[in-house]
């Protein structure tokens, strides 16, 4: 389904915006983790539910994945972007590596949390990890409406600061407080370099 997932996005990407495809991932999102709520937050999931709200999550991640990275190349311009997407995979990675863990203490700690109905089902509840991941889905929908113009393409946003003699936020490397940060690392492995040397 993910394979599958980013070959549709490719083709959709011709017809609709960039905007337009993130809330539909975000909308797919939610609306799997809903589904697969189950008790006591919502009816026994039967396989049904599961395969129907498991099929929509796993569209919606590649979904919205390759569209947000798309929209954040598209938002960076024409500035430097490898130490962007850099940052960018870094954070993303912390998910994929806390994820699994954290995933299976909010399973059990749904059973201590909702201890009816009895017993709770081997391997815990996921009404507790989907409904924070409806949550999720639901605020990040919530903060691309209230943010919309902060992530407009770069050309976007400079026309329209030009017409309203505002500036434009940029996210480039060479702003003064990024080049003071770069030459501080520079420094910083010029000094460790040349003490591991001697």
């Amino acid at each position: 389904l993910s394979l599958l997932a980013s070959f549709i996005v490719t083709q959709l990407a011709k017809c609709f915006s960039d905007h337009a495809l993130l809330i539909l991932s975000l909308l797919l999102g939610l609306l799997g983790s809903l589904l697969l709520i189950d008790e006591p937050l919502a009816p026994n999931l039967g396989e049904s539910r599961f395969f129907l709200g498991f099929a929509l999550i796993t569209i919606a991640f590649p979904f919205g994945r390759n569209i947000a990275l798309a929209m954040f190349s598209k938002v960076l311009g024409p500035t430097p972007q490898g130490a962007w997407f850099g940052l960018c995979f870094v954070i993303g990675a912390i998910p994929r590596c806390l994820g699994p863990s954290w995933s299976l203490y909010v399973l059990n700690l749904a059973c201590f949390i909702f201890p009816s109905p009895a017993p709770c089902p081997p391997g815990g509840r996921s009404c507790l990890e989907f409904a924070i991941s409806a949550f999720f889905f639901a605020s990040t929908l919530l903060l691309i409406r209230i943010f919309s113009r902060s992530i407009l393409p770069f050309d976007e946003r400079w026309a329209d600061s030009k017409r309203r003699g505002s500036p434009v936020l940029e996210l480039s490397p060479a702003s003064s407080a990024a080049r003071r940060a770069v030459k501080r690392a520079k420094q910083n492995f010029t000094q460790l370099n040349s003490a591991t040397q001697h």
